[in-house]
């Protein structure tokens, strides 16, 4: 997802893709890349193996509400951290919900599926903020991260969370599936010391 250039800090555009990422990974997509270096077209941009929405059955509809929830956790995060920040910041998110709710034929109810898309993203936002918050501030240092060491970042912090609150890497396990590489990496984080 890239963030279009405007008026905004580097902790903004790190949180704003942080959002992105950990929705990225919770959901079982593969991370490319992050960055909030800059090009002079976007303050920072991210990549995903994958970025392909089929409609034609019901689970690729929800497949589609999990891509509008990828798309909107940056801007959600981007608001959760600075209240105040640009709304050009994510505008190029925006159009991709748009051209998604165009896609489902939901044009007709499109704000009150918008609303629920939203609700869901904050929910979502606000149960992950201290693994985005951690991603962003290690994007704040390195400016830039493969997709393996974002990756391994956001399973780290999940497993740091998941110390004080048990059932959180169950519940990340459901939800990547027990063949996929995040679900090998689950295990091995959690026989490891997460002490921070």
């Amino acid at each position: 997802m890239e963030v279009l250039v405007a008026p905004s800090t580097i902790e903004e555009t790190a949180f704003h893709e942080a959002g992105h990422a950990v929705a990225v990974v919770k959901y079982g997509l593969r991370l490319k890349d992050i960055d909030v270096v800059g090009n002079g077209i976007t303050n920072g941009q991210l990549h995903v193996d994958g970025l392909r929405v089929d409609l034609g059955t019901p689970q690729e509809a929800a497949q589609a509400e999990r891509w509008i929830v990828i798309f909107l956790a940056g801007m959600t995060a981007q608001r959760k951290y600075n209240p105040s920040s640009s709304v050009f910041h994510g505008s190029s998110d925006l159009q991709y919900v748009i051209n998604l709710l165009h896609r489902l034929n939901r044009l007709d109810d499109d704000m009150k599926f918008y609303n629920e898309m939203q609700r869901r993203t904050e929910d979502f936002v606000e149960t992950h903020w201290p693994i985005i918050e951690r991603l962003a501030k290690l994007l704040i240092e390195r400016r830039s991260l493969t997709g393996q060491e974002a990756t391994a970042e956001i399973i780290a912090a999940g497993a740091a969370v998941a110390a004080g609150f048990k059932g959180w890497g169950n519940a990340w396990r459901e939800s990547v599936g027990s063949g996929s590489e995040l679900f090998a990496l689950l295990e091995v984080f959690d026989r490891r010391d997460w002490a921070l």
